[in-house]
C-alpha cells in the first residue's frame, strides 16, 4: 500500500485529474449524504462569507499579526470554494486510474499499465475492495495559488467516503461529519486572513506551527457550529464536535504534521463554540475572521498548556453520555455560570499537563461533583494525520491509518 502511495490515488484523481467542478458531486457511496453535505456546504459558505464581509451590521474587519506571521488583509473569497466527493469506486475505472498514475508519477502509458494492474491486484484483495474506506479515509482542504500547465485549480474541500464509514462506526454520526467539514472549511478562512503553513517566521519550528495553524481551524469550525446563524448545535451535538476533535489529535510533538494533542484539540473545539454562545444575544453577529484569529492567539498558549477556562465546555450536563464519562452523580448544587463579554466561566480547577483526564468540576467549598473518565472510548485513540503539498497548494488532511485497519478486521 505504502509503496505504490495507494491511499493517495482517490484523491489525487479527484484534484489532479478529475476537473469536477461540485456540479455533479455525490456524498457518501450510495450517495446517500449528498443533500446533508450540500446543505452544510452551503450554510458554511453563506457563514464565512458574511463574516468576511464584516460579520454583519455593526461588525468591521480588522488586521493582525501572530507567530511571527504577516499581517492579515481585511477579508477574503470563499464563495468559491467548492465541496467534492472522494470515491474508492473511480480507481475501478481504468481510463480514470490510468490517467491518475500518468500524471502523479510522470510515467509513460506503458509503464502506468504494468503499475495499473499491480494496484489492481493489492486493492481487489482488500475487504470490500474499491469501497474499503482505508482508500478515501481523507478530508482535505485545497486553495490553488498559482496556475499548474497554464490552468488555476479550483479551491476546494474534498471528502473521502471512508470518513463517513469510519465516523459512523466511532458513533459521532452527523456531528462528527458536521466537525470536519467545518474544519477544512475554515482552512480557507485562514487562507483568506493570508495565514497558513509557511506564514510563521522562520524561527518557528513547523510541528508548532502545524498545531497553530490545525488548532486555530478547530476553534473556527466550531464556531461555526455553535453559532446561531451557522450550525446552531445543542449541547449534544456540540459535545459530539469536541470528542471528534479529541480523537483526531495526535501525540507526535516532533513530526512536522502534529496537529495538537487529543486534548488541546478538544480545548481548541471548545473555546470556538464557547466564543459563539452569545450569539444567541447579540441578534446572531458574527466575528469576522482576523477577530476570531485575535482572540484565538489571545488564548493559544494557555489551550496548549491546558490551563484556562476555555478549556470546558458550556453544556447541560444532562447530555454527557455516560457510557464515555462514567455516570453523573446526582447533586442539587446549583452551578453558577455568568456572561462576560464573549466567555462564559464555570468554577472548575484544570490538570497543568496535557493529556491527563478533564477538568473536574466543584463547588464553591471544593466538593468534587462529576468526575470525567479520560477518553472518548476508553482511552487516548491516537491518529496519523498527515499534510502533503503540492506547487500552488496547501493540502491539510487526516489519515486515518491504525483505527482504520482496526475496523477492517473487525468489521
Amino acid at each position: 500500500m505504502n509503496e505504490y502511495n495507494i491511499t493517495s490515488l482517490a484523491y489525487y484523481y479527484k484534484h489532479h485529474v478529475s476537473g469536477d467542478d461540485g456540479t455533479n458531486e455525490y456524498f457518501g457511496k450510495d450517495g446517500e449524504r449528498t443533500d446533508r453535505m450540500m446543505q452544510n456546504h452551503d450554510a458554511l459558505t453563506k457563514f464565512w462569507s458574511a463574516a468576511e464581509r464584516g460579520g454583519g451590521e455593526g461588525g468591521s474587519p480588522s488586521t493582525t499579526s501572530t507567530s511571527g506571521g504577516a499581517s492579515a488583509p481585511p477579508g477574503g473569497d470563499v464563495t468559491g470554494v467548492v465541496l467534492l466527493g472522494m470515491h474508492g469506486v473511480d480507481l475501478a475505472d481504468d481510463a480514470r486510474l490510468l490517467a491518475t498514475l500518468q500524471q502523479m508519477h510522470r510515467m509513460d502509458y506503458g509503464a502506468a499499465c504494468f503499475l495499473l494492474e499491480r494496484i489492481r491486484q493489492i486493492v481487489e484483495a482488500l475487504p470490500g475492495g474499491y469501497d474499503n474506506p482505508l482508500l478515501t479515509a481523507n478530508a482535505i482542504a485545497i486553495q490553488s495559488a498559482d496556475p499548474i500547465d497554464g490552468r488555476s485549480e479550483r479551491d476546494s474541500v474534498i471528502i473521502g467516503d471512508g470518513i463517513y464509514e469510519f465516523i459512523e462506526w466511532l458513533g459521532l454520526g452527523d456531528d462528527g461529519i458536521a466537525y470536519i467539514h467545518s474544519h477544512e472549511f475554515s482552512h480557507h478562512v485562514q487562507y483568506d486572513l493570508g495565514i497558513g503553513y509557511g506564514s510563521a517566521a522562520s524561527a518557528v519550528d513547523t510541528a508548532v506551527e502545524t498545531r497553530w495553524w490545525e488548532m486555530m481551524a478547530d476553534s473556527f469550525g466550531a464556531y461555526f457550529n455553535a453559532h446561531s446563524a451557522g450550525g446552531r448545535m445543542d449541547d449534544a451535538a456540540l459535545m459530539n464536535v469536541h470528542r471528534a476533535a479529541f480523537s483526531l489529535g495526535d501525540c507526535e510533538d516532533a513530526v512536522d504534521s502534529h496537529h495538537g494533542h487529543p486534548r488541546q484539540r478538544e480545548c481548541a473545539s471548545t473555546y470556538g463554540a464557547d466564543l459563539a454562545l452569545v450569539s444567541y444575544y447579540n441578534d446572531g453577529h458574527i466575528i469576522p475572521p482576523s477577530v476570531l484569529r485575535e482572540l484565538f492567539d489571545e488564548k493559544y498558549e494557555r489551550m496548549v498548556r491546558l490551563d484556562d477556562e476555555q478549556c470546558t465546555a458550556v453544556v447541560d450536563e444532562s447530555v454527557l453520555d455516560v457510557e464515555i464519562y462514567g455516570e453523573v452523580r446526582d447533586s442539587d448544587t446549583d452551578y453558577s455560570s455568568y456572561f462576560d463579554g464573549f466567555y462564559y466561566h464555570l468554577d472548575h480547577s484544570f490538570v497543568d499537563e496535557m493529556d491527563k483526564p478533564p477538568p473536574i468540576l466543584q463547588d464553591e467549598n471544593g466538593t468534587v461533583m462529576t468526575k470525567v473518565e479520560t477518553g472518548f472510548w476508553g482511552g487516548d485513540v491516537q491518529w496519523i494525520s498527515e499534510h502533503t503539498s503540492a506547487a500552488g497548494h496547501s493540502d491539510i488532511g487526516f489519515t486515518f491509518v491504525a483505527p482504520i485497519l482496526a475496523y477492517i478486521l473487525l468489521r
